[in-house]
């Protein structure tokens, strides 16, 4: 009899879960709150503040790690859609995926998950809503956690900020520009969704301020004619220390942006903290329509806003707070991800979990959270690595799931790493990088492609090894070798690689 898997959610980390759940033979099963796939990335004007709210983009969201870079490893986006695409050709590629892998049967849509508990021999029980609204129960040998982390807001905590008569909201409840034409908006954060509002607002709005309280590294998507994101290779990788490659990064992007303004400019490393990827701001800045500010110091009742710098700006109509999101699953209990509260506040953000993936307390077995990190690029290939390592080690095909004291050695050194490099702040504390994080994986899963593998594989194919070597590091690179090989990947990474169709 096959094991039952329950996946919780059909977004981007939820369809590749059912996906490789079925590749290695098991019976999933997903739970689906709302109507359709492809999770915060299918846009719906929904602003409401019930529990079954649909967290999405806004409506002219477009995705900032290009299409060669952001694609599961065996299913590339078609070669003449745009370099970065926009939130409705994002959502079509996860609902042409799905078709395409006969995902639609195994999701039970506007299905709401209630509660997860464990249960005897270290199987789950869940309790679910239905499409009929009956509540009822089910069991589970293993769950897969696919909700997200964009969903539940952070708010700051300014002074005033309860007596201020004018509009103040989280940027999830941002969805279009036109309810705000001439109105004097104030964006607070300078993550990529507060530029990105604060780019859009500029067109719309008398007077958009971006308030900041640590500044960014602003870079753009194309730097001299190429994707940001093309230009990381395995050469790169391999020859180049860290700490050169922030450097010459930094120096390439002062050199493409210019002079920022000096509340925009950051103190730390480049690689210190998570950029904000956006192309037309530093020329919105120059032309003052979006005028830069430092971090509000409180609030009054006529309208006014006080910075930190002393300055005042008047008959503000709207306050957006782009302050990112509590780590948060109301379904489980809390001590599953933050192990027994070992860590701290829930509020900071802060998880023990090995990987990002999976409870090292053997009480909670067999559940594991996918795609629970916040990588420099994007998270589908990384969510689609972790299932297929972990639905292996299931199945058997690959040496168990370290001990527990083995994964709490792991978690703590990663999180000295993540926590020694990155800024203080609730935002950093699931980073990885990417190629890393990715290769890692790939070792494990005896997919990594190493040279002796892919002229094992390949022969002294010059071309296609210097095209892999120099090119991006797409993920189509983990489907050339070992268990999971795809026959196409070689010509549809060569194929991204020239930008056009191979014979």
């Amino acid at each position: 009899m096959k094991k039952k898997i329950a996946v919780i959610g059909a977004g981007s980390s939820g369809l590749v879960a059912i996906k490789e759940s079925l590749a290695h033979d098991f019976e999933p099963v997903c739970f689906e709150k709302d109507t359709f796939v492809g999770g915060l990335w299918h846009y719906v004007n929904d602003v409401s503040d019930n529990e079954t709210k649909h967290a999405s983009v806004h409506k002219s969201t477009i995705i900032n790690t290009s299409k060669e870079m952001m694609c599961y490893s065996d299913f590339p986006i078609p070669l003449e859609w745009p370099t970065f695409l926009p939130n409705k050709l994002v959502a079509k590629y996860f609902e042409m995926y799905a078709q395409h892998f006969n995902l639609y049967d195994y999701i039970k849509f506007s299905h709401y998950v209630k509660s997860i508990e464990p249960i005897e021999e270290n199987r789950w029980k869940i309790t679910y809503q239905d499409d009929k609204q009956n509540i009822k129960e089910d069991s589970f040998d293993y769950v897969l956690i696919c909700t997200g982390h964009h969903w539940k807001p952070r708010m700051p905590n300014f002074e005033g900020m309860d007596n201020f008569p004018g509009i103040q909201n989280h940027s999830s409840c941002y969805k279009e520009p036109y309810p705000y034409v001439g109105k004097k908006v104030i964006v607070v954060g300078i993550g990529n969704s507060g530029v990105d509002i604060a780019v859009e607002l500029a067109q719309h709005a008398s007077e958009v301020y971006l308030s900041t309280r640590t500044g960014a590294w602003i870079i753009p998507r194309i730097i001299m004619g190429k994707p940001l994101d093309h230009r990381l290779n395995r050469v790169a990788q391999f020859v180049t220390p860290k700490r050169f490659s922030a450097t010459s990064l930094q120096t390439l992007i002062n050199w493409q942006v210019g002079l920022l303004p000096e509340f925009i400019r950051p103190k730390h490393s480049i690689l210190e903290a998570h950029p904000t990827v956006s192309g037309p701001l530093p020329e919105l800045f120059r032309t003052g329509k979006v005028v830069p500010k430092p971090n509000i110091r409180r609030l009054h009742q006529d309208k006014s806003v006080e910075f930190d710098d002393g300055t005042i700006v008047e008959d503000i109509d709207v306050i957006f707070y782009c302050t990112g999101y509590y780590i948060n699953f109301p379904i489980l209990d809390p001590n599953i991800w933050t192990d027994d509260g070992r860590i701290g506040d829930n509020s900071s953000n802060k998880i023990w979990l090995w990987k990002n993936m999976v409870p090292p307390n053997p009480k909670y077995k067999n559940l594991a959270f996918i795609g629970l990190v916040q990588p420099l690029g994007a998270i589908m290939p990384i969510s689609e690595m972790q299932c297929r390592y972990l639905l292996s080690t299931l199945k058997g095909l690959l040496p168990p799931l370290p001990s527990q004291d083995e994964m709490n050695k792991c978690i703590s050194k990663s999180n000295q790493q993540v926590f020694g490099r990155y800024v203080a702040s609730p935002r950093h504390t699931i980073q990885v990088d990417y190629v890393d994080y990715m290769d890692e994986f790939a070792k494990m899963i005896y997919c990594y492609p190493s040279l002796r593998e892919l002229i094992r594989e390949y022969g002294w194919d010059f071309k296609f090894l210097y095209n892999f070597y120099t090119g991006m590091v797409s993920p189509l690179q983990y489907r050339l070798v070992g268990p999971g090989k795809w026959s196409g990947a070689k010509k549809a990474f060569l194929e991204y690689c020239y930008g056009r169709k191979l014979s």
